[in-house]
């Protein structure tokens, strides 16, 4: 097999793995903080990741 159709291979099995887990990282409620977090600029920060935001703040931060 070629090492295009490794590649391409390995990365459909990554998103098809990983899907549900960025699913499940939104939580019934947001961190208790995320309020003053919102004003700090935490939905717009490329310091944090996608995934901490979604999970500490997903609605607020529009990923949820």
């Amino acid at each position: 097999m070629s090492s295009v159709k490794l590649t391409i291979m390995f990365v459909i099995c990554i998103i098809a793995c990983m899907t549900p887990l960025i699913v499940a990282q939104c939580p019934s409620s947001n961190n208790a903080r995320c309020s003053v977090w919102l004003q700090g600029g935490f939905c717009g920060s490329n310091f944090y990741t996608t995934l901490q935001k979604q999970f500490y703040c997903g609605t607020q931060c529009g990923l949820c």
